[in-house]
């Protein structure tokens, strides 16, 4: 059958499976595939804008309602509900896609030195304050905008889009923008920590949502983790002073709240050249609150120092904090 035999409905069930995978992400064969597929009849930019309003559509009503929202609703809308439900919502998923059909793909790396902070935009217009030692990658077309974490922090102002979604991947998650600001996170252990400021975010694990915290609001933080073969979110509400302290990266500042002695000297090695070094095991494992210079290793050591009981040395440019021995003063 030729493209130009294809009924409404033919090219709206076309449209609806397009929509599915773009809702998970595209591979580059998978992109290319599209693109050919958009290029053979003009009515295939309607049928996609059309499923892609019944997914914003459905996803909406998800987030207002607390409810999952239905996969047979995402994946396989019929054509009577794109266009009713779907409605002025479509309108808007065209004019945007016909808007952006001329844009030539972007792909680029973002990343910052030891102790350096950077302020960066995105080729979509999304503004990225990149923490120290983060490294990422993005890839943005006329359909999705993909930003990987591969390293480090990096707090997301991301630029409205009503049809190309803005997607994070960090770790074992990915993240789903829905007109938000938000902090992610990547751990040395690769597990990943999301803090929304404002607006909604998504949590999945790339194929399908999360069965439990798939939608943060502005003051929600998660912390995403691999059990086995399972994406486990671990979900709490923040205080409102709790922002400041979490995003003091930004103006310079560590803070710590429970993190232990160990955790708190792998921060400050992403900032400076100097290593604070802790060989007691039991003395690592003590928590650390409080507000601290991220370039002024050695006042930390000091200070923690006090606090412990512990003395402070240098070894060479390493900073060595340990205990003092019994007897001595």
């Amino acid at each position: 059958m030729s493209d130009r035999r294809e009924s409404a409905d033919q090219l709206d069930e076309e449209g609806a499976r397009w929509a599915a995978r773009m809702d998970r992400g595209l591979t580059k064969v998978e992109q290319a595939a599209l693109d050919r597929w958009l290029e053979g009849d003009t009515r295939r930019l309607g049928a996609l804008a059309r499923a892609r309003a019944a997914w914003f559509h459905a996803e909406r009503a998800s987030a207002i309602g607390g409810m999952p929202t239905s996969q047979t609703a995402i994946i396989a809308p019929n054509r009577r509900m794109a266009l009713l439900g779907g409605g002025a919502l479509a309108a808007t998923v065209v004019a945007g896609v016909m808007g952006l059909s001329w844009r030539r793909p972007s792909s680029g790396s973002e990343a910052s030195g030891i102790g350096e902070v950077r302020r960066v935009t995105l080729a979509d217009g999304t503004v990225v304050t990149l923490d120290a030692a983060s490294h990422l990658t993005t890839a943005i077309d006329h359909v999705q905008r993909v930003v990987s974490l591969l390293t480090g922090q990096a707090f997301f102002e991301v630029a409205h889009d009503p049809v190309r979604p803005f997607f994070v991947r960090a770790g074992a998650a990915v993240i789903r923008a829905i007109d938000s600001d938000f902090v992610v996170k990547l751990r040395p252990d690769a597990t990943c920590a999301v803090l929304v400021r404002a607006g909604v975010v998504a949590l999945t694990d790339g194929l399908a949502p999360l069965a439990a915290g798939r939608l943060l609001g502005a003051g929600w933080e998660a912390t995403v983790a691999t059990k086995g073969d399972q994406t486990v979110p671990q979900v709490t509400r923040l205080a409102p002073q709790s922002f400041d302290r979490l995003l003091a990266w930004r103006e310079g500042q560590l803070s710590f709240a429970g993190d232990t002695l160990a955790e708190a000297a792998a921060e400050f090695e992403r900032y400076n050249s100097a290593k604070i070094v802790v060989p007691d095991a039991s003395l690592a494992a003590e928590p650390i609150t409080g507000l601290f210079a991220s370039n002024d290793p050695l006042g930390f050591a000091r200070a923690i120092a006090v606090s412990l009981g512990a003395r402070v040395t240098m070894r060479g440019d390493d900073i060595v904090i340990a205990r003092v021995a019994r007897g001595t003063t």
